[in-house]
């Protein structure tokens, strides 16, 4: 296929970067709303939730792919992992609001390393909150 104003050689539909072809493609509302994608969250701007955010939403898609199997295994892990299950799972029953999961193990980094978990405009380091969950047992 030659393109008629370049006189540049087109590649067939088949060959062209997906990227390029979704671009092409036009898309309805409803096909994007079957994808199984996480829910956004309210970050938190007082108190810069970005690395609670980050790795909670890692951990909330795991458990939505296999809740009985990754519940064990984080919950197997760490004190703080095991409390984060139970968040998740209280979040997924709708019994909490993500926000009100990850506010309340904030609250529990912050009270026992309040330097690594500072409240305000800091923020937290995603791999100290990682390594708090899945290798310090508290």
């Amino acid at each position: 296929m030659v393109d008629q104003k370049s006189n540049k050689h087109m590649l067939p539909e088949h060959e062209m970067p997906l990227t390029k072809r979704l671009k092409q493609e036009p898309r309805s509302q409803s096909e994007f709303e079957t994808f199984d994608e996480p829910q956004g969250h309210i970050w938190d701007g007082e108190n810069y939730s970005c690395a609670y955010d980050a790795l909670f939403s890692i951990l909330r898609h795991l458990r939505s792919r296999d809740d009985i199997r990754w519940t064990e295994q984080f919950s197997n892990i760490s004190t703080l992992m095991k409390l984060s299950c139970q968040g998740l799972h209280d979040v997924k029953d709708e019994n909490i609001t993500f926000e009100q999961m990850r506010d309340n193990i904030c609250q529990i980094l912050h009270h026992d390393f309040p330097n690594s978990f500072p409240y305000g405009y800091r923020g937290a380091s995603v791999t100290e909150l990682a390594h708090k969950c899945f290798i310090i047992r508290l």
